[in-house]
């Protein structure tokens, strides 16, 4: 089985257990790192990231990945620490809280960065969206975009990403969601179902 090898913007350094202020040029190496089918009938999957106190409702019918998935699909140095994704593994979700500090109030400057690096990065890069939005009362940016990539072995796919960044805890935390362009046309009702159930269990 051909698993489609997805991106996930991540640039993590860690000082001891202190996160790591990065410059601008590290905030593009952050999005380098975060660029997934059929649903059982069964019950959403509840998520939970503790240290970030988050949590979320994947679809029906995704699962935690194991490490040699994780390894076969993430094809980066720095992939994300967790991720679940449907049974065929054509469509994932990424997630984790990395250690780049960050506020809340830094999301507007990082912005333009990011997207200028997805544009060279990527190839045949088409903006779906590309703004800040409000989500669980606090600032998020949103990214959502179609790009070309490889199977890896050779054969050309064009992918649907969403990336949805912001400041928790003073760190950024990431949520992924990831799939081949043919899938994501059956999977988005979900997806975004997902992403309207994500929650902060402390504020």
């Amino acid at each position: 089985m051909n698993i489609p090898r997805m991106p996930f913007p991540v640039a993590e350094r860690r000082l001891g257990a202190r996160p790591v202020v990065f410059g601008m040029q590290a905030w593009v190496l952050i999005l380098l790192g975060l660029s997934f089918a059929r649903y059982d009938a069964a019950i959403a999957k509840m998520v939970s990231l503790a240290e970030a106190e988050v949590s979320f409702e994947a679809p029906p019918g995704f699962s935690a990945l194991n490490a040699e998935e994780m390894r076969l699909i993430y094809q980066t140095n720095q992939p994300p620490k967790y991720a679940v994704g449907n049974e065929a593994r054509t469509t994932t979700i990424g997630y984790d809280l990395a250690e780049a500090a960050i506020r809340l109030d830094q999301l507007k400057e990082a912005k333009p960065a990011l997207e200028s690096m997805f544009e060279r990065s990527r190839s045949r890069v088409v903006w779906k969206q590309r703004e800040i939005i409000t989500l669980q009362g606090q600032p998020w940016i949103s990214f959502e975009l179609t790009f070309h990539g490889s199977d890896g072995e050779g054969t050309d796919i064009e992918f649907h990403d969403i990336l949805l960044m912001t400041s928790r805890h003073g760190r950024l935390l990431r949520i992924s969601f990831n799939s081949t362009q043919e899938e994501f046309l059956t999977v988005e009702n979900a997806l975004r179902k997902t992403i309207q159930s994500i929650r902060f269990t402390r504020k």
